[in-house]
């Protein structure tokens, strides 16, 4: 099964917007979007494995222009088949 995340970008100022572009260009990233708040940008990953997203984000990290990156791996929780009531 395939891992997926999200890596949250922040660069130096002014260097957003080529960040992000040279993060595109990537292989297995989905997606790369400039956002607002915090953040510059936020980068959509699919990986085969954890080895793999480790290079990935590390390839990131390599980059001019990047200050710092958060990875967070997408989570996938089983449905609740009774729903609990608050009261």
């Amino acid at each position: 099964m395939a891992i997926q995340a999200y890596v949250l970008i922040e660069a130096q100022a002014g260097w957003a917007d080529e960040v992000i572009a040279q993060i595109s260009m990537l292989p297995n990233v989905k997606s790369a979007d400039p956002v607002t708040g915090p953040y510059d940008g936020i980068a959509a990953i699919e990986v085969a494995d954890l080895e793999v997203l480790g290079t990935v984000v590390g390839e990131m990290n390599s980059i001019s222009g990047i200050v710092k990156t958060i990875t967070c791996i997408r989570m996938k929780f089983p449905r609740a088949t009774t729903k609990v009531e608050k009261g």
